[in-house]
């Protein structure tokens, strides 16, 4: 994952004026289209709706479609989860181009870093809502 200042290869801008908010990003991501924001002054993406850019404080940020394929860039093993989740799953987070998003890996599949992985579903639980990624041979 590049992310750094001027990194726009991954990601397609949209109209600058067309807020992204937290509804819209939720119902793109059901969708299994993934919705990030790119800052106008410094490049920065990121995966989930914000009122500025977290790196330099920016308000001059766009929508852009993020990839549904990218690359685990850590995981976790949840052996131990609240309420009714279940147990032995795994999170992770994933390189989607210029941005990371957290998500759950599809139950009863297992990834390791570096490993390729899709957007598959979404997983709502307790009002969040998280995009589930398979493995991808």
């Amino acid at each position: 994952m590049s992310n750094d200042t001027g990194a726009r290869s991954d990601a397609t801008e949209e109209n600058v004026d067309d807020r992204l908010t937290h509804d819209r990003w939720a119902a793109a991501l059901e969708a299994g289209e993934p919705l990030g924001l790119r800052c106008g002054e410094c490049g920065y993406v990121t995966a989930t709706p914000k009122a500025a850019c977290v790196r330099c404080g920016s308000r001059d940020v766009a929508t852009v479609s993020l990839p549904t394929t990218g690359t685990v860039y850590t995981k976790s093993t949840i052996e131990v989860a609240p309420g009714a989740q279940g147990s032995g799953y795994q999170i992770a987070l994933v390189d989607l181009g210029d941005a990371r998003m957290l998500g759950r890996i599809a139950d009863g599949q297992r990834v390791d870093i570096d490993d390729t992985v899709e957007l598959a579903d979404s997983y709502e639980y307790d009002g969040d809502l998280v995009g589930v990624f398979e493995p991808r041979q």
